[in-house]
């Protein structure tokens, strides 16, 4: 790859491969590429691709592969999530977007991988936080005094709740209420929520009208 290319392949902020579509042999990968597999760039050239993938993972990716090459697309593979496996092991969420191209008579496919670890951290802390804010039935007379006290001290209360105020709203209230409660203070709102401050910072950049 010629240097000027070089410098742009590079600055890709997702993981980029290159690789021969028959054999499936990593011929280039960018600098992501080598921090999202955990070794260097030139350790991953001459590799199958297929080596990333774990278990049914990898059979799934080859069959769709397989398939997509035969309908004559330059599409292949769009948007699918499907597991990586560094090189010390550790499994991570990736979207994946494959797109054949043909350069001096060789076909090529680019493969694009989106890491989406922090994306799956902020939806299992949303979730997290939807359950706190969500009121439900309780289970006994004391839990019931217990989830009556939260729910009555979310904006709205019990008749926010009983109005069928959607829940999406309903925890837009809440996080207002914690930031009023500390003052406009992330850090400590973040705490009172038992969410990360990166998570609360994603969800009020979301959300910007809290």
């Amino acid at each position: 790859m010629e240097d000027k290319f070089r410098g742009v392949f590079n600055a890709v902020n997702d993981a980029v491969f290159i690789a021969d579509p028959e054999q499936e042999i990593i011929l280039e990968a960018n600098q992501k590429a080598g921090e999202l597999m955990g070794m260097p760039v030139e350790e991953l050239i001459g590799r199958q691709v297929s080596e990333f993938y774990p278990g049914d993972d990898s059979r799934e990716y080859h069959q769709k592969f397989r398939q997509s090459m035969g309908t004559g697309s330059p599409r292949l593979i769009k948007n699918i999530e499907i597991w990586m496996r560094r090189s010390d092991g550790v499994g991570v969420p990736v979207e994946l977007n494959v797109t054949m191209m043909e350069t001096m008579g060789k076909r090529l496919s680019i493969a694009v991988f989106r890491d989406l670890t922090e994306k799956k951290r902020l939806e299992r802390e949303l979730a997290g936080l939807k359950t706190a804010a969500s009121p439900r039935v309780p289970q006994s007379r004391t839990e019931s005094r217990s989830r009556t006290s939260t729910v009555e001290g979310l904006p709205g209360g019990s008749a926010g709740a009983a109005e069928g105020v959607p829940l999406e709203v309903y925890i837009s209230r809440y996080v207002q209420q914690t930031l009023e409660k500390h003052n406009g203070n992330k850090a400590k709102t973040a705490r009172c929520l038992g969410i990360s401050r990166p998570s609360l910072y994603k969800y009020l950049q979301n959300n910007e009208d809290i």
